[in-house]
């Protein structure tokens, strides 16, 4: 399984916006479980990623997920946390709707 990595010179612990073009070049609905666990990387949240695993969560279920669901579901205890994968999730719905626009 993923281990969290805090080195911040490593790509993979980046945050979102320093984030390989990965992110953006592939529509997150159609990302795979290993592409949302990457994602996680690069949002610093890989502690998560069992609880991911276990879900099989892959893009689209990343983009339909709730508050409630992130807490009772995947387990995500912290606040901040959840809204760290929401407020996330939703730069990269947008960032992706504008190129359609």
């Amino acid at each position: 399984m993923a281990t969290r990595n805090q080195d911040p010179n490593n790509k993979s612990s980046r945050s979102l916006t320093n984030s390989t073009s990965f992110t953006k070049s592939k529509k997150i609905s159609t990302w795979s479980l290993d592409d949302t666990i990457y994602w996680l990387k690069t949002i610093n949240l890989t502690n998560y990623a069992d609880n991911f695993y276990s879900n099989n969560i892959n893009g689209y279920d990343l983009c339909l997920l709730t508050n409630e669901e992130l807490k009772n579901d995947l387990k995500i205890n912290k606040i901040h946390d959840r809204n760290i994968i929401l407020r996330n999730t939703r730069e990269l719905l947008l960032d992706q709707c504008k190129n359609y626009l």
